[in-house]
């Protein structure tokens, strides 16, 4: 019977010889003709990015940058802080700088842009802070791509002065034709509705300021309480009466002058250029400025209290063609209206 250290040294002493025969038989050529047919020789051997944090990171043991940005004041943590949405993305508690592409994207690698990102073609990533700017951003790409228009030649025909380097100044290149598409979907986006008692407020003074004026809060008549109840009625809380409705439609109401100059277009820009043009004309020497304030207060009142059909139909009598009545939005119909009335005051 064989000993145990016998049989070891036997089973090394196989095991030896058969990792020699592998290693013989893997040197073959059948094995390396396997892969002959395509060659990799020219092809680099993969490498892995390393990031290096800017110079003007201040950094500590919870942060790549400290240094606070922005209106939130946000600063660059190394971890994902747990949040709802991070929590359900299984990204919470993991370093930011390990956070791979494919896990930001919204159908994984079924997206694909990875597919053209595999062929080695250009891609690059546009950061989206919601659902819905993702979906409309890719949206709209998609349109774009569909239709071959040239993004760069609507961008330069936004301009109308000689546009800048497009490589060394993108943005600028690229700001009139995104104020374009901003200002088509602000026509298209429904007026907000917000708590504007304050800025109400404020709207009421400054018609005060140019002789308009308001009738004062009224109090609701309250059902006196039952005789039984034993308590006593709380105070009824002051209610606004219509009178900025009223003020609004007064407003609208034709002016004893029509418009004798027009907006060129229906932009902001275009608005704001004709506006200025009042800052030379005769009749409002020293008075621009309370034209200035007087449009920014019809501004902040027909916000609340008109629709923007109501602005189109007025700014129609005041003299506006009605094509360029109806392209512009709520704030610019309101800068028009003003015009109009001030300068029969």
């Amino acid at each position: 019977m064989a000993s145990w250290s016998s049989w070891s040294n036997s089973d090394s002493s196989s095991s030896w010889d058969n990792r020699q025969q592998w290693n013989r038989w893997s040197k073959e050529d059948k094995w390396d003709s396997k892969y002959s047919e395509k060659s990799w020789e020219h092809v680099a051997s993969p490498t892995y990015q390393t990031f290096s944090l800017p110079s003007s990171f201040v950094s500590d043991e919870q942060h790549y940058d400290k240094t606070p940005l922005g209106k939130g004041a946000h600063v660059l943590h190394k971890l994902v802080q747990p949040t709802e949405w991070s929590r359900k993305a299984g990204l919470a508690g993991r370093d930011v700088s390990d956070i791979r592409a494919f896990e930001l994207a919204h159908r994984g690698l079924g997206d694909f842009s990875f597919r053209l990102l595999s062929e080695g073609r250009h891609q690059s990533i546009v950061w989206a802070r919601s659902g819905q700017e993702s979906v409309l951003i890719t949206a709209l790409l998609k349109k774009l791509r569909e239709s071959g228009v040239s993004i760069d030649e609507a961008a330069k025909a936004c301009h109308t002065s000689a546009p800048p380097d497009k490589h060394k100044e993108a943005m600028r290149f690229m700001e009139p034709l995104a104020q374009e598409l901003l200002n088509c979907v602000l026509a298209k986006a429904p007026p907000t509705n917000p708590d504007a008692s304050e800025e109400l407020a404020k709207a009421k003074a400054k018609l005060a300021e140019h002789g308009i004026t308001m009738s004062p809060l009224k109090r609701k008549a309250t059902e006196d309480p039952e005789p039984d109840s034993g308590r006593r009625a709380k105070p009824a809380m002051p209610i606004a009466e219509p009178e900025s409705q009223m003020e609004a439609e007064q407003l609208l109401k034709d002016p004893q002058r029509k418009l004798d100059t027009r907006p060129k277009g229906a932009t902001d820009d275009h608005v704001t250029e004709w506006l200025a043009t009042y800052k030379n004309k005769p009749e409002f020497k020293g008075k621009y400025q309370l034209l200035v304030k007087h449009v920014q207060t019809v501004q902040k009142l027909l916000k609340t209290e008109a629709s923007k059909d109501q602005l189109v139909a007025a700014a129609k009598e005041f003299g506006l063609d009605p094509k360029l009545a109806s392209r512009l939005s709520i704030k610019n119909l309101s800068t028009v209206i003003a015009v109009a009335q001030f300068q029969t005051a």
